[in-house]
């Protein structure tokens, strides 16, 4: 039986989807687009469809991942809700300063 949720994104994981989008504003407004855009149907999807993704407990205990292409996307399940704690990307976050 699927397990349909709800979904909140945590100030963090929105901070993070701005950060990918402005990282390619510059280059590919279009792509920044595109890509934030799949990542929040990856999100949407994932919560609709009940998925649990794989256990990060060694990370943060209850953490949970799915991945996106080469992003991965952090959040802990709830009884009805996932809660995106943070997306995060191969793309230079060593560089990041937030």
């Amino acid at each position: 039986m699927i397990k349909t949720r709800t979904f909140s994104l945590s100030s963090r994981a929105i901070r993070d989807l701005i950060y990918i989008y402005k990282f390619l504003e510059d280059k590919n407004p279009v792509a920044g687009e595109q890509l934030v855009s799949a990542i929040e149907r990856k999100i949407r999807d994932t919560a609709r469809l009940g998925l649990t993704g794989v256990s990060r407990d060694w990370i943060s205990r209850g953490l949970r991942a799915v991945n996106h292409k080469n992003r991965c996307i952090y959040f802990r399940v709830k009884e009805n809700e996932l809660r995106i704690c943070v997306s995060s990307t191969v793309i230079n976050t060593s560089a990041r300063t937030t």
